[in-house]
Protein backbone atom coordinates (compact mmCIF):
# COMPACT_ATOMS: atom_id res chain seq x y z
CA UNK A 1 0.00 0.00 0.00
CA UNK A 2 1.37 3.20 -0.89
CA UNK A 3 1.25 6.49 1.22
CA UNK A 4 1.65 10.18 0.03
CA UNK A 5 3.32 12.63 2.26
CA UNK A 6 3.17 16.65 1.88
CA UNK A 7 6.36 17.96 2.95
CA UNK A 8 6.99 21.89 3.26
CA UNK A 9 10.81 22.73 3.12
CA UNK A 10 11.86 25.97 5.00
CA UNK A 11 12.92 27.68 2.41
CA UNK A 12 11.17 26.34 -0.68
CA UNK A 13 8.23 24.42 -2.60
CA UNK A 14 6.07 21.94 -1.32
CA UNK A 15 6.95 18.63 -2.34
CA UNK A 16 4.80 15.75 -2.65
CA UNK A 17 6.00 12.18 -2.58
CA UNK A 18 3.82 8.50 -2.90
CA UNK A 19 5.79 5.66 -1.02
CA UNK A 20 5.89 2.36 -0.72
CA UNK A 21 4.44 1.39 2.90
CA UNK A 22 6.95 1.60 5.36
CA UNK A 23 9.50 3.72 3.74
CA UNK A 24 10.20 6.46 5.70
CA UNK A 25 9.96 10.08 4.23
CA UNK A 26 12.87 11.34 6.05
CA UNK A 27 15.17 8.64 4.81
CA UNK A 28 14.41 9.18 1.36
CA UNK A 29 14.43 12.71 1.78
CA UNK A 30 18.34 12.26 2.95
CA UNK A 31 18.95 10.34 -0.23
CA UNK A 32 18.34 13.65 -2.52
CA UNK A 33 20.92 15.66 -1.36
CA UNK A 34 22.10 18.70 0.84
CA UNK A 35 19.02 20.61 0.57
CA UNK A 36 16.44 18.10 1.90
CA UNK A 37 17.91 17.14 4.99
CA UNK A 38 16.03 17.38 8.33
CA UNK A 39 17.64 21.06 8.78
CA UNK A 40 15.78 22.29 5.84
CA UNK A 41 12.36 20.52 6.31
CA UNK A 42 9.99 22.56 7.80
CA UNK A 43 7.43 19.78 8.13
CA UNK A 44 6.01 16.49 6.94
CA UNK A 45 2.31 15.73 6.96
CA UNK A 46 0.84 12.39 5.92
CA UNK A 47 -2.02 12.99 3.28
CA UNK A 48 -4.56 11.24 1.71
CA UNK A 49 -3.84 12.26 -2.17
CA UNK A 50 -1.25 14.23 -3.74
CA UNK A 51 -2.69 17.18 -6.12
CA UNK A 52 -2.18 17.22 -9.39
CA UNK A 53 0.64 19.53 -10.38
CA UNK A 54 0.14 22.98 -11.47
CA UNK A 55 0.36 23.64 -15.18
CA UNK A 56 3.51 24.79 -16.67
CA UNK A 57 2.66 28.03 -18.81
CA UNK A 58 6.93 28.70 -19.05
CA UNK A 59 6.32 27.02 -22.85
CA UNK A 60 3.21 29.02 -23.74
CA UNK A 61 3.61 31.33 -27.29
CA UNK A 62 1.90 34.25 -29.11
CA UNK A 63 1.94 35.69 -32.43
CA UNK A 64 3.84 39.07 -32.63
CA UNK A 65 -0.14 40.36 -33.50
CA UNK A 66 -1.17 38.79 -29.65
CA UNK A 67 1.68 40.12 -28.26
CA UNK A 68 1.39 43.60 -29.30
CA UNK A 69 -2.70 43.15 -29.25
CA UNK A 70 -1.89 42.26 -25.25
CA UNK A 71 0.40 45.07 -24.91
CA UNK A 72 -2.28 47.63 -25.58
CA UNK A 73 -5.19 45.94 -24.43
CA UNK A 74 -3.54 45.35 -21.21
CA UNK A 75 -2.46 49.49 -20.92
CA UNK A 76 1.27 48.82 -20.54
CA UNK A 77 1.92 50.46 -23.97
CA UNK A 78 -0.69 52.90 -25.97
CA UNK A 79 -2.60 51.80 -28.83
CA UNK A 80 -0.30 53.73 -31.22
CA UNK A 81 2.24 52.49 -29.82
CA UNK A 82 1.42 48.66 -30.05
CA UNK A 83 0.98 50.09 -33.77
CA UNK A 84 4.09 51.02 -34.63
CA UNK A 85 5.10 48.20 -32.68
CA UNK A 86 3.65 45.85 -35.15
CA UNK A 87 4.11 47.85 -38.59
CA UNK A 88 7.62 48.51 -37.76
CA UNK A 89 9.10 47.37 -35.10
CA UNK A 90 9.19 50.84 -33.26
CA UNK A 91 10.15 50.07 -29.55
CA UNK A 92 7.16 51.22 -27.31
CA UNK A 93 8.73 54.07 -24.59
CA UNK A 94 8.23 51.39 -21.05
CA UNK A 95 9.84 48.70 -23.63
CA UNK A 96 12.61 51.06 -23.94
CA UNK A 97 13.28 51.91 -20.28
CA UNK A 98 13.73 47.88 -19.84
CA UNK A 99 16.55 48.14 -23.03
CA UNK A 100 18.06 51.14 -21.41
CA UNK A 101 18.36 48.97 -18.01
CA UNK A 102 20.02 45.88 -19.45
CA UNK A 103 23.99 45.38 -19.35
CA UNK A 104 24.93 46.34 -23.51
CA UNK A 105 25.08 43.04 -24.40
CA UNK A 106 21.57 42.05 -23.27
CA UNK A 107 20.18 45.46 -24.13
CA UNK A 108 21.43 44.76 -28.28
CA UNK A 109 20.00 41.32 -27.93
CA UNK A 110 16.80 42.65 -26.49
CA UNK A 111 16.28 45.28 -29.21
CA UNK A 112 16.99 43.07 -32.40
CA UNK A 113 14.87 40.39 -30.62
CA UNK A 114 12.14 42.90 -30.55
CA UNK A 115 12.85 44.14 -33.73
CA UNK A 116 12.73 40.48 -35.80
CA UNK A 117 10.27 39.16 -33.47
CA UNK A 118 7.69 36.87 -34.68
CA UNK A 119 6.49 34.68 -31.82
CA UNK A 120 7.24 35.90 -28.30
CA UNK A 121 8.20 33.12 -25.76
CA UNK A 122 6.54 32.66 -22.01
CA UNK A 123 10.22 31.90 -21.32
CA UNK A 124 11.94 34.24 -23.56
CA UNK A 125 14.88 36.52 -21.19
CA UNK A 126 12.88 39.72 -22.77
CA UNK A 127 9.78 38.57 -21.19
CA UNK A 128 11.41 38.41 -17.85
CA UNK A 129 13.23 41.66 -18.11
CA UNK A 130 9.76 43.46 -18.94
CA UNK A 131 7.47 41.82 -16.67
CA UNK A 132 10.27 42.71 -14.34
CA UNK A 133 9.68 46.27 -14.47
CA UNK A 134 6.48 46.66 -14.92
CA UNK A 135 6.17 44.81 -11.30
CA UNK A 136 3.95 41.70 -12.98
CA UNK A 137 4.49 38.40 -10.87
CA UNK A 138 5.15 35.37 -12.82
CA UNK A 139 1.03 34.09 -12.05
CA UNK A 140 0.22 37.69 -14.23
CA UNK A 141 2.73 36.89 -16.99
CA UNK A 142 1.39 33.70 -17.42
CA UNK A 143 -2.15 34.93 -17.83
CA UNK A 144 -1.24 37.61 -19.89
CA UNK A 145 -0.08 34.65 -22.51
CA UNK A 146 -3.12 32.48 -21.14
CA UNK A 147 -5.38 35.69 -22.24
CA UNK A 148 -3.45 36.30 -25.11
CA UNK A 149 -3.74 33.43 -26.86
CA UNK A 150 -7.76 33.94 -26.99
CA UNK A 151 -6.66 36.47 -29.63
Amino acid sequence: MKKNYRVKLIAGPIIYLGLANGENPQEVLNGWGDAYTSTHIESIQEVSEIPPAPPDYSTLTLTARQFFIMLANSGYVTPEEAVAAAQTGAVPANIAAVFATLPSEQALAAQITWAKMTTVARNEPLIAAVGASLSLTSQEIDQFFIDGQAI
